[in-house]
């Protein structure tokens, strides 16, 4: 990447966490950031910086600006910059407030109304804005994560078994069969925590279940791939200690 683009990601990065950033920027940075490295470097160092500023938007309102759900803070002139080029790659787009859709299932620790653990599935498709997922996806569809964990819980694997009981895997990444990785590391406490990339598949199905497992100790994928075959149509994986949020989907 020359010095030049770099520069205009900088800029829009540090725009995005003044709530400043226009929804299609908010696309393109979200595409470019997948692929560089020291862009989300750059990223992650705002994240920390958030983590301690009383002032900051944090990230359900700045997100929320991003994809137009919130309006924007007056742009600069200085933010006016020419486009650069979509790099290929995925794309994280999340908008962080919205209401849970009519097929999810959300687990809540009995007895303790505010521990909670949720996922929270979005949807790009080309030429639109981001969408919250409600019912349905198309094929080719591009889904980005966010989760809430105030359970506390360490690790989360997201999948999802369509239903010719093909399994695809969204976190973490599983592309390599010569390799069995883990469940992600999470943060817990509250607040809407984002996943950073998103992860299109190509759905054979008619139906797709996104299951999100929360967990304290590291399960491969391998693991749960047996623990669904062996568990049929069941809604939940038998996996004491987990807790677990599912949300069924029509593939269109």
């Amino acid at each position: 990447m020359s010095t030049t683009s770099e520069q205009v990601m900088h800029v829009w990065i540090d725009a995005h966490f003044a709530g400043r950033l226009r929804p299609r920027r908010e696309h393109w940075l979200r595409e470019h950031l997948a692929g560089c490295e020291r862009c989300k470097r750059y990223y992650r160092r705002h994240l920390m910086l958030e983590r301690v500023d009383l002032q900051a938007l944090g990230p359900a309102e700045r997100l929320a600006r991003g994809l137009g759900l919130r309006p924007t803070r007056p742009v600069s002139r200085a933010l006016v910059l020419a486009p650069v080029a979509v790099l290929a790659g995925l794309v994280l787009l999340l908008a962080l407030r919205t209401a849970p859709a009519p097929d999810e299932e959300a687990y809540t620790t009995r007895g303790a109304a505010t521990s909670t653990v949720a996922l929270r599935v979005y949807r790009l498709t080309a030429g639109e804005p981001p969408k919250a997922v409600t019912r349905s996806i198309a094929r080719g569809d591009e889904l980005a994560f966010a989760y809430l964990n105030t359970a506390g819980k360490k690790r989360l694997m997201v999948f999802g078994v369509d239903d010719a009981r093909a399994i695809y895997w969204f976190y973490p990444a599983w592309q390599d069969v010569g390799r069995d990785p883990e469940a992600i590391p999470i943060r817990g406490g509250p607040g809407v925590q984002e996943l950073p990339e998103a992860v299109s598949h190509d759905y054979r199905g008619g139906r797709l279940r996104i299951h999100a497992l929360f967990l304290d100790r590291p399960l491969t994928v391998r693991k749960v791939e047996a623990l669904v075959r062996a568990s049929g149509h069941a809604v939940r994986l038998p996996l004491p200690g987990s807790l677990q949020h599912t949300l069924t989907l029509k593939i269109r």
